[in-house]
């Protein structure tokens, strides 16, 4: 899956998700588009990049509710 980002050069391009993690880490991304709309780096709240998305809350309650099913 390809991330839409433009960099503080202005050159807009498609970026995988280890890419993007490079061009964070190296802070070279002004923009990037998620699935809600575009984000705005120093603006709008970013999640911790190079770091798991879920935590161990997350995964007990997605446990949680599968078993329920059985």
């Amino acid at each position: 899956m390809k991330i839409p980002v433009v960099l503080k050069n202005g050159t807009e391009r498609s970026v995988s998700k280890k890419e993007f993690e490079l061009l964070m880490n190296q802070d070279r991304i002004m923009f990037f588009e998620r699935a809600d709309g575009w984000v705005v780096i120093g603006r709008d709240k970013l999640r911790e990049y190079g770091s798991p998305s879920t935590n161990q809350t997350q995964r007990e309650r997605r446990g949680s509710i599968k078993e329920s099913w059985y």
